[in-house]
């Protein structure tokens, strides 16, 4: 007979950190701030990453909240196109000016011409594919997490 304890029935189990045999921990579940929750694509984007099994949190870009608040346990700041960029580059600075959330990565899906993107890290073209938007958010987040390897 099994007992309750070996399958947990909750997704806060499933998500207490695992530890690797060096000693490092791991999360089970990627977490993901989305910075523009307020608007429809920031929703859509909710839903769809929480069907690739990332767990996911809503911010608003007006959001008065402090960043260190807002962003616990995330591992990356996802922000959604907006119209609104004042809002977000406020919101950023304030993110990247607080020592427990500066290290938290972000990608910034862009709606602009693929042409007209600067070559910079974590912009994402908007609208892409899901596999594409998979494959940035585990690299920003999984890379970063590698240790450097001697040249």
């Amino acid at each position: 007979m099994y007992t309750s304890s070996a399958f947990p029935h909750n997704q806060a189990e499933l998500k207490k950190p695992i530890a690797r045999s060096r000693g490092d921990r791991i999360s089970l579940i990627t977490t993901v701030a989305i910075l523009g929750g307020n608007s429809v694509v920031g929703s859509a984007l909710e839903v769809l990453l929480q069907g690739l099994d990332y767990d996911t949190r809503l911010i608003e870009e007006s959001s008065m909240g402090r960043p260190e608040e807002l962003l616990a346990g995330t591992q990356l700041l996802l922000a959604a196109p907006s119209v609104n960029t004042e809002s977000r580059e406020r919101f950023l600075a304030r993110m990247k000016s607080t020592p427990s959330t500066a290290a938290i990565p972000v990608l910034t899906l862009s709606t602009a011409q693929r042409a007209d993107l600067p070559d910079q890290t974590g912009l994402v073209p908007w609208p892409c594919r899901l596999e594409d938007l998979k494959r940035e958010i585990d690299a920003a987040v999984y890379d970063r997490e590698e240790p450097a390897k001697p040249a």
